[in-house]
């Protein structure tokens, strides 16, 4: 990242997605469905046929990194276009309304 407030912006919006995959990952190893699982008495609480979870994917660090690399730059291909400010439409296009 070029730009000097880059960092900042960047750090809140890894930091949203890096929860978000965190999230993720205990919602899929509730129904056994990944790396982590719960202790045997607590599985059975959990029944993936029954509650018919949406289940996120989940990222990788590099995958969230990769990802906000592109949506600034992209964002800064449109602010140059609209002459709009690149973080305004950055917050637009992670956060649809």
């Amino acid at each position: 990242m070029e730009r000097k407030e880059a960092p900042i912006d960047c750090m809140i919006l890894a930091m949203y997605r890096f929860f978000k995959s965190f999230y993720a990952e205990i919602l899929r190893g509730r129904y056994g469905l990944g790396k982590d699982h719960l202790h045997s008495h607590l599985s059975g609480l959990y029944d993936l046929d029954n509650d018919h979870p949406m289940l996120p994917e989940v990222l990788s660090p590099e995958e969230i990194f990769n990802n906000i690399r592109e949506s600034c730059k992209m964002a800064e291909q449109v602010a140059l276009i609209t002459h709009s400010n690149p973080l305004r439409i950055l917050i637009s296009y992670i956060f649809p309304r």
